[in-house]
């Protein structure tokens, strides 16, 4: 029985492999890098550092890196490792009403087992 010689190419790497100009070949290994190496990577290091930050991407499915990206689409998913939340980007945060903490009344200190008896 003989092999084919031809190894069989991931279906994600076809277009990748048959771009007709160099463009096309560069637009579409970044967009393979976005989608599919940085992910796994932020993964990785998340891990071994014990942090985590959430993996944004927009509501078609593009992985989104940079908060320009994230303006442009408008509609957000944020993939937790428990799940997703559907998101929207939004104007400036709104300010938060802090009220100043209330003062404690003064209160004298209990005297002390071992000072001396107050007359």
């Amino acid at each position: 029985m003989k092999r084919q010689a031809r190894p069989l190419l991931d279906q994600v790497l076809l277009p990748f492999v048959y771009a007709k100009s160099e463009i096309e070949s560069e637009a579409v290994l970044e967009r393979l890098i976005c989608d599919f190496a940085q992910p796994l990577i932020r993964d990785i290091v998340s891990f071994k550092l014990r942090a985590f930050a959430p993996r944004v991407t927009s509501r078609d499915g593009y992985t989104l890196t940079h908060a320009r990206d994230a303006r442009e689409a408008q509609d957000l998913t944020l993939h937790f490792t428990d799940g997703t939340v559907d998101a929207t980007v939004g104007g400036a945060a709104p300010a938060l009403k802090v009220e100043p903490r209330k003062r404690k009344p003064y209160i004298p200190p209990q005297p002390g087992l071992f000072d001396p008896a107050e007359d």
